[in-house]
């Protein structure tokens, strides 16, 4: 048995898989997540031990992420974000830090959006492992790079070419934003943005869970620290909660996510529109509030403050959604297609991948939104497409067993006289000297 440290943000596309590991992973070691108030809160309730950030809190946390309009590739805005993140880091890594003295755990498991986690351990000889949701946001030596707008894969030396310039683009851009917080970054244990073999150091150089599906991605060389596990995902329990009611004919759930306030009535108002256009199709809207109360009903279109993804989605035949990796990685394992509208960030991303498979088409524009809900309803081959997938690439993965796993092997190599257990930096160092280019199919071992 180890003692394990999880940290996650209060968002709950990331917080969410990270707690669906610690359920599992608590069977056999000692665990506690330390994250927000509450999101601590929503850890207990899960059945978990949880330790609430006094320095990290939620409105602060929120303020960060959740502007006006989209931060998408703006370097202006994500400058702003980088700002507020280093003003909040600064005391989250002495906290931190203090916790990690008292408790002492084996092995610390932080999401990505969480680094500094990851640098406190690291400076302790603690272990350290990244939790990533979104695998296309992780730099690889192939592929079209993320955060360029959704690019999809383009053939022959113009491609290759187009791919190259992006990915000099993007570490260029992320350069300069360590640049211009150099000296806060470095007090916080991030002296470059990037180590000497070129991976980013934001993430563990020893293991990476990549929380998704390999066979969605367009990249096939990936840093060896990165482990496929397939997608993570917790059922909460919210007292009271019962399904929305379906309409007699197609029915249509549509989900805006939670990190998008600035355009959740903007949504809703497309859809009720959309009810009142197409009389014959029930739409269902959800902003994913957990804890909200409010709803609104039509003849044809319902406004319910929250839909269970785990367990209702499969109840739908169309979702129309942001690209999020939760509802995304939900339609997949249920087999229902999707139409997507990303709004921020990776799901620019996410959604060129799920167009390129086949399991989704892309929403242009609001004002067609009814247009092409009719339009995918009738499409035989999304439904293929999706139904494949969920019945043969689905089954194939178990994220909280891989992890279990791969824990397991990193417990034994540790445990006191055994021969291949080095110190957590030594390990660190040799993980980092040989990581890149896993194999194509990524698939989770334990190494």
């Amino acid at each position: 048995m180890g003692r394990i440290a999880f940290v996650a943000p209060p968002f709950g596309g990331h917080l969410h898989p990270l707690l669906a590991l610690a359920r599992r992973l608590v069977r056999d070691h000692e665990a506690v997540v330390f994250t927000s108030a509450d999101a601590a809160r929503r850890t207990v309730a899960a059945g978990l031990e949880a330790v609430a950030s006094q320095t990290a809190g939620d409105a602060e946390i929120a303020a960060i992420v959740s502007g006006a309009h989209a931060a998408k590739n703006n370097p202006i805005a994500l400058a702003r974000q980088l700002r507020g993140n280093v003003a909040l880091m600064r005391g989250f890594a002495a906290e931190f830090g203090a916790f990690c003295d008292a408790y002492a755990p084996d092995l610390v498991i932080a999401d990505y959006a969480a680094p500094v986690a990851g640098f406190v351990a690291r400076d302790r000889g603690i272990a350290w492992w990244t939790s990533h949701p979104s695998p296309c946001a992780i730099e690889t030596r192939d592929g079209p790079p993320a955060y360029l707008g959704g690019r999809r894969p383009l053939t022959g030396p113009a491609g290759a070419a187009r791919d190259a310039l992006g990915r000099g683009a993007v570490r260029a851009t992320k350069t300069a934003l360590h640049a211009l917080f150099a000296r806060e970054l470095r007090s916080l244990g991030m002296p470059a943005m990037y180590r000497s073999d070129g991976t980013e150091a934001t993430y563990s150089p020893e293991c990476v869970l990549a929380l998704g599906y390999p066979e969605l991605e367009f990249a096939k060389r990936w840093p060896r620290s990165v482990r496929f596990m397939g997608p993570a995902s917790l059922v909460l329990d919210r007292p009271g909660y019962e399904p929305p009611p379906l309409g007699p004919h197609a029915n249509v759930l549509v989900t805006a996510g939670t990190q998008a306030p600035w355009f959740t009535e903007r949504m809703a108002g497309a859809v009720a529109r959309a009810a009142r256009a197409h009389p014959d199709i029930t739409f269902h809207f959800t902003a994913g509030e957990f804890d909200g109360t409010r709803t609104e009903r039509g003849a044809n279109y319902l406004r319910v403050p929250y839909v269970r993804y785990e367990t209702d989605v499969s109840r739908y035949d169309l979702v129309v959604h942001h690209a999020g990796t939760g509802i995304l990685n939900a339609c997949l394992n249920a087999g229902v297609p999707a139409l997507t509208y990303p709004l921020d960030y990776d799901q620019f991303d996410c959604s060129a991948r799920l167009v390129a498979g086949g399991f989704a088409r892309r929403v242009r524009r609001l004002e067609r939104l009814g247009d092409d809900v009719r339009s995918a309803l009738a499409s035989d081959s999304l439904r293929s497409a999706t139904r494949t997938f969920a019945r043969h690439v689905a089954p194939n993965y178990d994220a909280p067993e891989s992890a279990a796993a791969l824990v397991a092997a990193f417990m034994e190599r540790r445990a006191p006289g055994s021969a291949a257990a080095p110190d957590p930096p030594a390990r660190a160092r040799a993980a980092a000297r040989a990581s890149h280019d896993t194999d194509p199919s990524g698939r989770a071992t334990p190494s």
